[in-house]
């Protein structure tokens, strides 16, 4: 084999544009939302628990002493980016994809204002704060 395949990790290019989008030089008084569309075939839950979370793997709990240096949402084990109410996932938003597109919502844990879920009426992940160290993750019935 000439060029060998080469890992791919697409939630390193999510963390880098919602670091580009973060909104450290504004003055919010509200919910603030980043949208990302991607045309990304093989980006899905895990990638964006990934670059949400930095490697928290996790089924029904987030369990903030597990991660690791960087995430999003959660660094060095605590939670950070908080004028993010949320992180809006859009896959095959595109005219030149013949597939319907594909939405989640990733709220975030404790953010500064908070997102009514009801408002958008999509897939979403929120969570309930069990204790000091751990939040219950909800999610709606559909993930992709």
């Amino acid at each position: 084999m000439q060029n060998p395949a080469q890992v791919v990790t697409p939630h390193l290019n999510v963390l880098t544009a919602l670091n580009d989008k973060r909104p450290s030089k504004y003055d919010l008084n509200g919910p603030y939302i980043i949208a990302l569309n991607s045309e990304d075939m093989f980006l899905g839950h895990l990638d964006m628990e990934l670059a949400l979370f930095e490697g928290a793997r996790f089924q029904d709990k987030l369990p903030l002493k597990l991660c690791r240096d960087f995430g999003f949402f959660i660094a060095k084990q605590h939670l950070v980016n908080s004028s993010v109410s949320a992180v809006l996932l859009v896959q095959r938003l595109s005219p030149y994809s013949d597939e319907s597109p594909k939405m989640m919502l990733y709220n975030h844990p404790e953010p500064k204002y908070t997102f009514a879920k009801e408002k958008l009426p999509i897939n979403q992940q929120w969570f309930e704060k069990i204790d000091e160290e751990n939040y219950q993750v909800i999610n709606t019935p559909e993930l992709f």
